[in-house]
């Protein structure tokens, strides 16, 4: 292995950095770097070749012979050295190799009150309500239990075997029926096993009132000068995407990924140089709860956080002119944020709520008048972070795109879409509707017999949401 200071070099063949000779081992990964120590940024240029050996015997009584033979160099690689150590203000010149951004966040708001918040007028009284099986043979009177959770004239539970009281027929489908009188005027509803019943209520206003909202981070700055490297390392506690004149950065999906964010958090690191021009730039970024502050899937009967109650941001972008100049841009009390933005819920688990109402656009971009948002400030020393390491794997990437192979209308309005595929991913699809419309998208493993999509693998034990998506139109448009 020959790893050199510059391309030239190498391509001389000589190893200035490392240079490991042939060495006789059956270890064809993992090897690791045994050249001269090196220094944050430091680009290294290697490449490889290889002996290899075969036996050859030409009958049971002659002698093994080996013959070997050599490859040719490998084609050239880089890599490109990280931020080895944090700032130490105690010894002269270690910020210069080392991380000066700061961890940012928004302040999110105040709690909603306790209370539910009526869609419509009450008072709401349940007239009668039956858990039993689809076909209606076997049941059980759960009006009372319904009676009991109805909280300032509204309604919400799940219909599971857990929320009302067993199973009323083991082994097979179930549903909800519920008559009840809201504000002197009779309704009824009925949903399937596992489904949510929300009467009088937007179900997941008070669910999403709990965790902290995406946050939309922004900064501007100008550059004087024409740019020949340019290198940013970010990282979240939560989760993040990051922007740069209007274009997103990399490709990583649900980046930094999850940690113990007490012990580690993943650091990426992204050439950005095409992206950055002279004159004026601005960066930006998504901040999502992630694993960080939200749900791991226990779907318990309250949304909790896991690490902590809000996402933070840590960004530094390193910027080399091509007259030798350097500039740094970080994280810091400098940046702008909002959670007034499209994004107003988002869970990995529990779905993703999005307000096409709400959207700003070029609030990415150069020129963006951001004067009414948040200035942000520098998160404390006593955050309770991890050590900073870099992303040893490989990245979350879309590597593959489905269609459907069935698409079934199981109920007016509802539209089954079945890939045949247990996956992870997103989905893109195109709708039509009016502004102010919502459309929901409920993602599951599998169906039940009437066609609807079966959510009962998934531990439904909750009140919230799960595995669903919202979007509401902006416009009478698609």
């Amino acid at each position: 292995v020959l790893v050199a200071s510059t391309p030239e070099l190498l391509a001389k063949d000589k190893g200035d950095l490392g240079d490991s000779g042939k060495v006789a081992s059956d270890q064809s990964i993992q090897v690791e770097y045994s050249g001269k120590p090196l220094e944050a940024r430091m680009q290294c240029y290697w490449k490889v070749r290889v002996w290899t050996s075969q036996s050859d015997v030409r009958d049971q009584r002659s002698e093994v012979r080996k013959k070997e033979e050599c490859s040719r160099w490998s084609e050239a690689s880089r890599w490109t050295m990280g931020l080895l150590q944090p700032a130490d203000p105690s010894s002269p010149g270690s910020a210069e190799a080392s991380w000066q951004a700061k961890w940012i966040g928004l302040k999110q708001p105040a709690p909603a009150p306790a209370g539910r918040t009526p869609v419509g007028p009450g008072p709401l009284q349940i007239v009668s309500a039956s858990y039993q099986s689809a076909s209606g043979d076997a049941a059980r009177d759960v009006s009372g239990l319904l009676a009991s959770r109805v909280k300032d004239g509204t309604l919400l539970i799940v219909a599971s075997n857990n929320e009302l009281g067993g199973d009323p027929a083991d082994g097979v489908a179930k549903k909800l029926v519920v008559e009840y009188e809201l504000d002197g005027s009779r309704g009824a509803m009925t949903v399937a096993e596992n489904e949510q019943l929300a009467i009088n209520l937007d179900s997941y206003s008070e669910e999403e009132s709990k965790w902290s909202r995406q946050g939309y981070l922004r900064k501007g700055f100008t550059l004087d000068s024409t740019v020949r490297r340019a290198t940013v390392y970010a990282t979240a506690l939560g989760l993040y995407e990051l922007r740069l004149n209007g274009q997103r950065v990399g490709d990583h999906l649900l980046a930094p990924e999850w940690t113990d964010y007490h012990t580690r958090v993943q650091v990426q690191t992204y050439d950005v140089t095409p992206q950055l021009r002279s004159g004026d730039n601005a960066i930006g970024a998504t901040l999502g709860n992630g694993w960080y502050c939200g749900g791991w899937q226990y779907w318990e009967k309250e949304i909790r956080a896991m690490y902590g109650t809000d996402p933070s941001l840590l960004v530094q972008l390193e910027i080399e002119f091509a007259d030798g100049r350097r500039q740094t841009l970080v994280t810091d009390d400098s940046w702008r944020g909002t959670t007034d933005g499209p994004l107003r819920f988002t869970g990995i688990y529990e779905g993703v709520t999005y307000d096409a109402r709400k959207e700003m656009p070029g609030w990415d971009a150069p020129g963006f008048d951001d004067s009414k948002w948040l200035a942000l400030q520098a998160r404390g020393a006593d955050m309770k972070v991890g050590k900073l390491v870099w992303q040893r794997g490989q990245p979350i990437r879309a590597t593959r795109e489905l269609k459907p192979v069935a698409v079934t209308e199981v109920k007016p309005g509802v539209h089954v879409f079945a890939f045949d595929q247990n996956m992870v991913g997103h989905c893109r699809v195109k709708f039509r509707g009016k502004a102010g419309e919502t459309v929901e998208l409920q993602h599951g493993e599998m169906r039940n017999p009437d066609g609807t999509v079966f959510l009962g693998n998934l531990l439904v034990v909750s009140n919230h949401r799960i595995q669903l998506d919202r979007y509401t139109f902006r416009s009478d448009a698609e």
